[in-house]
């Protein structure tokens, strides 16, 4: 401590003061060169440059051209994709339709084997399924003692028009399950 209030004692006594510092230089300086190039090898660092953008120019491409043929596998794919899911909707409206016109035809099959099952027969052969009509034959035919009822094998008679009538429940039934759990898992 004592060498600190000794150094100001000894510079006012006697000394010069500091020389100013040197003024700023009004240009700078210029850049050392780097390190690891020499200043004298510019024309070798150019082509390395070149060599470097040359391969990655060759590698550039090889991965363009490995991508392109994903990409085309990947539309490949999909249009097989969007083909398969455009032929599912297209046959499953034709189910659809198909089921439909089944239940239809069953229908009226069914309807057709009741009204023979209760003696509603036109004279030409034709069952009567209309309600109005086959309710008209029905009170002639209990009017008359209805028929069959009279003849010989009239029992015969008896069970196929019973058997007419179970095929055409059995239709019915069968009418009602594609309506209620079919048909509706295909609209849905």
């Amino acid at each position: 401590m004592a060498s600190e209030d000794e150094a100001p004692a000894t510079a006012s006594a006697g000394s010069k003061p500091p020389p100013p510092p040197p003024p700023p230089p009004t240009e700078a300086p210029p850049p050392p060169p780097p390190d690891d190039v020499p200043s004298s090898s510019l024309l070798t660092n150019n082509n390395i440059r070149s060599t470097l953008h040359t391969k990655l120019r060759a590698y550039e491409l090889k991965r363009r051209t490995a991508y392109e043929s994903k990409l085309s596998s990947s539309s490949l794919y999909w249009r097989a994709f969007r083909s398969l899911l455009h032929d599912s909707l297209v046959e499953t409206s034709k189910a659809d339709l198909l089921l439909k016109g089944w239940c239809h035809v069953t229908e009226q099959y069914g309807r057709g084997m009741k009204s023979l099952s209760e003696f509603c027969v036109e004279k030409n052969g034709v069952v009567v399924t209309d309600e109005k009509r086959k309710k008209k034959m029905l009170e002639e035919s209990e009017g008359s003692g209805g028929w069959g009822n009279n003849e010989k094998g009239a029992g015969m008679v008896q069970r196929l028009a019973e058997s007419a009538g179970l095929v055409g429940s059995q239709y019915e039934e069968m009418v009602d399950f594609l309506k209620k759990e079919v048909l509706p898992e295909l609209d849905g």
